[in-house]
């Protein structure tokens, strides 16, 4: 099943090719044979994400194989890991969906055992906060699936050239060298939640196993 929800102009843009598919065949390799993933920003974010036994997987904007379900427009890897500790800090011009609005201010999340333990800032964390008190779900602080980007005709401006209505955000979430992480459903540990947050973050660095796959928001394997 091929899921598509966005405006014309975002699909051509980003029309997947066959050599994707290795693509992000080869990142989830990578990240099947580390145990350990770590994520650093210059704003502070500092992630160490536990990768024994972790369940991995990938969309590449096409489904070619009985059983699948992808999403097109996007070209990424991802993972379901269970435990992550430390601290994920939002920067200005990062962009949180289903808000599809970009952070204004830095918002710090403290991340304990995979539970996002504390969220401090400004507006834009208040409102993060307020969103996790109002749909009141007992996975919904909880880290979901997270990976990196590969789409590399991904533009992160598109949300704000479009209304809210006419795209998913899948520019955002696609984009080659960014980091995508969320929060609620985790199918791997049984847990169903409506709280599904997905925030993209550029200026990253990933790393596995100490190995960058992904430096400064920029691919480090291509």
């Amino acid at each position: 099943m091929i899921f598509v929800c966005d405006t014309p102009e975002v699909l051509i843009r980003n029309m997947p090719k066959a050599e994707d598919k290795q693509r992000v065949l080869a990142g989830q390799e990578l990240v099947n044979n580390a145990s350990q993933m770590r994520i650093t920003s210059p704003a502070g974010t500092d992630l160490t994400v536990d990768l024994v036994n972790v369940q991995c997987d990938y969309q590449v904007g096409f489904a070619d194989d009985k059983g699948r379900w992808d999403h097109w427009p996007s070209t990424m890897v991802l993972c379901w890991p269970e435990i992550s500790d430390g601290t994920i800090v939002l920067a200005p011009g990062d962009i949180v969906m289903p808000f599809k609005e970009y952070v204004q201010d830095d918002v710090t999340l403290t991340i304990k055992e995979g539970h996002i333990e504390k969220i401090e800032g400004k507006a834009d964390a208040k409102m993060i906060e307020r969103y996790f008190e109002d749909i009141d779900d007992k996975w919904g602080r909880y880290l979901s699936h997270m990976g990196w980007g590969l789409m590399k005709n991904a533009d992160w401006f598109a949300q704000a050239m479009y209304s809210k209505h006419e795209v998913m955000g899948m520019d955002a979430r696609g984009f080659a060298g960014n980091f995508l992480w969320s929060t609620g459903p985790h199918p791997v540990l049984k847990r169903e939640s409506y709280a599904h947050l997905d925030v993209a973050m550029r200026d990253c660095t990933i790393t596995l196993d100490e190995k960058p796959v992904v430096v400064d928001g920029a691919l480090a394997t291509e």
